[in-house]
């Protein structure tokens, strides 16, 4: 599953329920561009957008200090 920021969206069903969406893209036993395809997920999508300090990626992370030395 391939989902960037943008790919969150929030719709209103002609009852009135709320609905949460990501759309992306799907690669495993697909052609090799891969297929659209659309989920219905929880409202916590929404906390991961603000939570998530990736600029691109709705599900990436990138830690403050991603290159400093780590002692073992």
């Amino acid at each position: 599953m391939n989902t960037t920021r943008d790919c969150a969206t929030t719709t209103t069903s002609p009852v009135g329920r709320r609905r949460h969406k990501i759309t992306g893209r799907v690669f495993k036993h697909r052609k090799l561009t891969g297929d659209k395809a659309e989920w219905i997920v929880h409202e916590a999508v929404g906390v991961v957008k603000e939570i998530n300090n990736d600029p691109e990626l709705l599900f990436g992370y990138t830690p403050a200090r991603a290159h400093s030395p780590r002692l073992l």
